[in-house]
């Protein structure tokens, strides 16, 4: 049939997936200063994505991905949600498998039989989803930072950065728990900086709807109450239009919250109300301490040795908490074996420890002075990274701080890194230095999942 060859042709699915972002940027920033260079810098950056996409299969991308794509065919070919016991990730909450078993058996009634094409097909539209989640964080940037030649670098850390190579492309609920978390954030902000109800009751329905993809967005949902109450109590406005819109939250969050627990109420039986697979995964070989110095110690010996970072390795790093979350959002959990990669890779991590010092100096700076209106920002930032350690804390694997959880922070901490040039840019040595430090790590990173096709 031509429609089965058209939709598995390689040129087409990448003509239909660039038309489908170029016209979503160019919507989305037409406002915007710089919206032509953004767009450029958009379309560059899924340059090693494509690349990447059509070098490998779906199924050797890191963490789980047979759960997840089990669960779409258990409930495209069932119709029907299935028990956590059914397979690894079918504890999850059921919104993006849903949408990846209608995208199945759309695809295979065209005639599309194999489930390698299927499944590239489903990791196009998990891109766009990344994609999606890159738009909506450039208008944050652009709510915080406005658009200017600094932000634009801030921007492309987020565009260029080195794991979302492969994360992006990841057939799993991250992504899509991404995309909701940007779409709540933005207009969590859009809200304090206007008092608008209707940008509050957006701000909920996307933190509600994300908690019907991935549980993790729980924390979406408490910085949305911290931000939500402090205006409720602090803020002078209209008693009558607080109480209305408390009431439409209190419905909306209690309607996901219930939804996003179906399993617990329903009495069906899974290890863990958050991680309901806890159990299956051998602490013997992924279990890590969990002592204070776990949390606060950084190995840099390891850090500088290792080019990525190895779960079932202690000599790689993985017993501290800094290690763990730095190296997997950097490189994810996959190992390489060539040279070249590891070369970079060592390269990259140096340059990142320099981006985390400028995004702390961008921190400092942005609670010193006028700190009510960064009140979401920092708030969120500061959420996002003690959850991680909760997080490990409460389920001592290594993998539970490990790269899928980090993309709603690097949000705050690109915006960081950015802010830092206004305490820098006034010493010509200490300006070059911020330069140096971001224009080398996106081009390294920009280069590094193409180094394993060069021969030398």
């Amino acid at each position: 049939m031509l429609i089965t060859a058209l939709i598995t042709n390689y040129y087409f699915q990448i003509i239909t997936f660039i038309v489908l972002v170029s016209t979503g940027s160019f919507f989305l920033f037409r406002k915007i200063q710089y919206k032509e260079i953004l767009i450029i810098l958009i379309i560059l950056s899924l340059i090693p994505k494509l690349f990447y996409l059509y070098s490998s299969n779906y199924d050797l991308l890191p963490n789980d991905i047979p759960g997840h794509t089990d669960y779409i065919k258990i409930v495209a070919q069932k119709l029907k949600l299935p028990n956590p016991s059914d397979c690894w990730e079918c504890y999850q909450p059921p919104l993006f498998y849903i949408s990846g078993a209608i995208i199945y058996r759309t695809i295979k009634s065209m005639g599309v039989v194999n489930d390698t094409e299927i499944f590239r097909i489903i990791q196009f539209y998990c891109l766009l989803l990344y994609y999606g989640f890159l738009l909506i964080s450039i208008l944050i940037i652009n709510k915080t930072l406005g658009i200017n030649k600094n932000s634009l670098l801030a921007i492309s850390l987020l565009l260029f950065w080195p794991s979302s190579t492969l994360q992006s492309l990841r057939i799993a609920n991250d992504v899509p728990a991404y995309l909701f978390f940007s779409l709540a954030f933005f207009y969590l902000i859009k809200w304090w900086q206007t008092n608008g109800t209707r940008s509050l009751i957006y701000s909920c329905i996307f933190s509600a709807v994300g908690l019907l993809v991935k549980s993790n967005l729980a924390i979406m949902v408490f910085v949305f109450m911290i931000c939500f109450l402090y205006k409720l109590f602090f803020t002078k406005r209209v008693i009558s239009q607080k109480i209305i819109e408390f009431i439409i939250i209190f419905i909306i969050l209690s309607v996901a919250i219930l939804l996003n627990q179906r399993n617990t109420i329903l009495g069906i039986k899974q290890d863990d109300p958050f991680v309901g697979n806890y159990k299956g995964i051998p602490s013997q070989v992924y279990g890590v301490g969990n002592a204070l110095s776990n949390y606060i110690q950084f190995d840099f010996n390891s850090y500088t040795k290792y080019a990525t970072i190895i779960p079932a390795e202690d000599a790689s790093g993985r017993q501290y908490f800094l290690n763990y979350l730095f190296k997997t959002a950097l490189f994810t959990e996959l190992k390489t074996t060539n040279f070249l990669q590891s070369a970079f890779a060592i390269e990259i991590s140096y340059l990142f420890l320099g981006l985390v010092i400028l995004s702390g100096i961008g921190l400092i700076g942005l609670c010193q002075k006028d700190f009510g209106p960064k009140i979401p920002l920092i708030t969120m930032a500061a959420s996002l990274f003690l959850s991680l350690a909760i997080f490990r804390y409460r389920y001592p694997l290594a993998s539970s701080n490990d790269f899928r959880y980090i993309y709603p922070l690097l949000i705050p901490f690109v915006i960081f890194v950015a802010w830092s040039y206004r305490y820098l840019q006034k010493n010509g040595i200490l300006k070059n230095i911020y330069h140096f430090i971001i224009l080398l790590f996106i081009l390294l990173s920009s280069i590094y999942y193409f180094l394993p096709s060069i021969k030398i």
